[in-house]
């Protein structure tokens, strides 16, 4: 087996440009360039691009089965003066090349796709598969288990039938309603032929003009002060969500106090954080209160209860650290009174000798 190919490189600056040719892969030793090093004009010039010849002169039969690969690389030389090194980025292009020995017997290899769709649609799972063994499989076919955001199954699906010659794509297909609630959902299938088996993984989404609350955080609030609330949410749209905003209300007795977010876009499929502020200074006091976290988008709405806990000031404390100042400034004070006495004494007993 002969490949021949042209591989043209082309300058992308206005100076001059040395390049170095590198094969690189377990093909190497079947490979050849017409030239392995070149200078290329700036270019806006006339030799700002150049070609070089590639030949891939493969044996009659290669001993190892399955996928081997060719690079080929053209690299920046990087290089100083004589006896000098020189430190600094190389630019590096390249492009590659495939070759597939047949598997004795049969084998797949496939890739699998899912079409992220909205509640109530159809979803197509499709799986192009190709064979990759040296012999037909007479009949190949795909089983689809899907899976709800918890990882139950909630529904099963099959493909066509198909045989499949050695070296040829297939494509298999399926679709489901997604009746379902909108969120990530998994997809798991098992390609069986001839008696093997093959098994593919997918995530997908199916979405609906839906934003829910995922979480309602705040630090201790202190009475009297200020409270930021934090409320986490998520879309499950596959498009932009506008003026969507959260209102904070807190209630306990007769009293109902309320804080509304800023306004913000969800973005699809993606989480968002809002942030309110609680004035607790009209609040009834330290305590529990009843927290209800309600999201608005769209002429809808999204609530979570939860908790508030409020917290009495506290007083002074002295800190350990005022502690340990008092003692020892109470024990540099006894220190200067027995030096004071000590000298004293001494100063008395003087007087009497003398």
């Amino acid at each position: 087996m002969r490949v021949e190919r042209n591989i043209c490189i082309r300058n992308s600056i206005e100076g001059y440009f040395e390049v170095e040719m590198i094969l690189r892969g377990d093909l190497t030793e079947y490979a050849t360039l017409s030239e392995y090093y070149l200078v290329l004009a700036p270019k806006s010039m006339p030799g700002g691009g150049k070609c070089v010849n590639f030949v891939l002169q493969l044996p009659e039969k290669l001993e190892k089965p399955g996928r081997h690969q060719l690079w080929v690389w053209a690299g920046q030389v990087v290089g100083g003066p004589e006896g000098e090194t020189m430190l600094g980025g190389r630019v590096e292009v390249g492009t590659d090349l495939k070759i597939y020995v047949p598997i004795p017997g049969k084998y797949i290899e496939a890739d699998f796709t899912v079409d992220s769709r909205e509640v109530g649609e159809i979803v197509t799972f499709t799986i192009s598969a190709i064979n990759r063994g040296n012999q037909t499989i007479e009949s190949a076919q795909g089983a689809i288990d899907i899976y709800d955001q918890d990882r139950n199954k909630i529904a099963f699906v099959k493909t066509n039938i198909e045989s499949m010659e050695p070296s040829v794509w297939t494509e298999f297909k399926a679709q489901w309603m997604a009746n379902v609630e909108p969120g990530e959902l998994l997809a798991n299938a098992t390609i069986d032929y001839d008696g093997f088996k093959t098994f593919l993984s997918k995530d997908f989404r199916v979405g609906s003009p839906t934003a829910k609350i995922l979480n309602v955080t705040y630090e201790p609030i202190v009475n009297g002060t200020i409270g930021t609330i934090k409320t986490e949410v998520i879309s499950y749209w596959s498009q932009r969500i506008e003026n969507a905003y959260v209102t904070i209300t807190a209630k306990r007795g007769s009293y109902s106090g309320s804080s509304q977010s800023p306004s913000m876009v969800l973005n699809p499929w993606k989480k968002a954080e809002f942030t309110n502020f609680w004035d607790t200074s009209d609040a009834p006091g330290p305590g529990e209160y009843q927290g209800i976290a309600t999201l608005s988008y769209l002429n809808k709405t999204d609530t979570k209860e939860f908790t508030l806990r409020v917290i009495e000031k506290p007083g002074f404390v002295f800190p350990d650290v005022m502690w340990i100042i008092v003692v020892i400034l109470i024990i540099i004070f006894v220190v200067l009174i027995l030096l004071t006495v000590g000298r004293r004494r001494k100063k008395f007993k003087q007087v009497r000798l003398a």
